[in-house]
């Protein structure tokens, strides 16, 4: 009785594992849908081309991950946003818009 418990339950082990991992592999996933969002991005577009490349931003930064990748000074002028970049091992994408609401810079972080 306990060995066809066993086998059922590596079963559901193994199958999880393949039908996760042929998905979503531990890094490689969250670095692919980043690098595609970072290439959408060009310095000079403005928050409408963004929001229409991307979506709207998961939050407004004014955040403590915000903070560590932008001096206090650079964040006085720009406004900055946040997209979270899903998958396993999920991205933060910090894009940076200038007094005149266009692109300046942009940046990321592992989460």
């Amino acid at each position: 009785m306990i060995q066809p418990m066993l086998k059922a339950l590596l079963g559901l082990i193994v199958g999880l594992a393949l039908g996760w991992g042929g998905s979503v592999l531990p890094g490689k996933d969250s670095n692919a849908r980043l690098i595609g969002a970072w290439r959408k991005i060009q310095p000079g577009m403005s928050l409408q081309e963004v929001e229409a490349a991307l979506g709207p931003p998961s939050y407004e930064s004014g955040t403590w991950e915000a903070g560590a990748r932008f001096p206090e000074s650079y964040r006085k002028d720009h406004e900055l946003r946040t997209y979270i970049v899903k998958g396993l091992g999920p991205q933060l994408l910090f894009i940076a818009f200038d007094r005149d609401g266009r692109v300046s810079f942009v940046s990321s972080s592992p989460t």
